[in-house]
């Protein structure tokens, strides 16, 4: 884990400007800079060379982070490498799902069906983005066919 003065430096060194900095920690316990609302900052002292791929294949789709830039960070004698990327706007769909007209939630339901058929268009060698990879860790099948292997596990 790295200080809010080190995510200062990395974003500092990368001619990156910011006024409002919070550290969150997500997914898989992964720290998390928030950057002005606009950035997210994640570090690692471990390559994040195959996080780095996966945001670079799915580049092309609307709504998903951009990366903006990457590298590593010398602090006391360790490397930390990082990523920073886009903030996707907006809130968390689950702290807002109650308050939503059927209307809205039909319209959202139709919109991430859209965005799903245009994610399992993306071909790849493993099935290795979003929350069913614990559940089929490096699923060697298309994206599709990890879906359906997903389900056919929580069965």
């Amino acid at each position: 884990m790295i200080s809010i003065e080190e995510a200062k430096k990395i974003l500092l060194e990368n001619s990156v400007q910011s006024s409002n900095l919070e550290m969150i920690i997500g997914s898989f316990s992964k720290q998390l800079f928030i950057v002005d609302r606009t950035y997210v900052l994640r570090t690692s002292m471990n390559s994040m060379e195959t996080e780095v791929g996966k945001l670079q294949r799915v580049k092309g789709l609307p709504a998903v982070p951009k990366i903006v830039r990457t590298g590593t960070y010398s602090s006391k004698g360790l490397s930390i490498f990082f990523i920073l990327a886009t903030l996707i706007p907006g809130r968390d769909l689950f702290d807002e799902i109650d308050r939503l007209t059927l209307a809205q939630a039909i319209e959202i339901g139709y919109k991430v069906s859209e965005f799903l058929n245009k994610l399992h268009m993306i071909e790849g060698s493993t099935y290795d983005i979003g929350h069913y990879v614990p559940t089929v860790p490096m699923y060697k099948g298309t994206w599709r066919m990890g879906h359906v292997e997903y389900w056919r596990r929580l069965r």
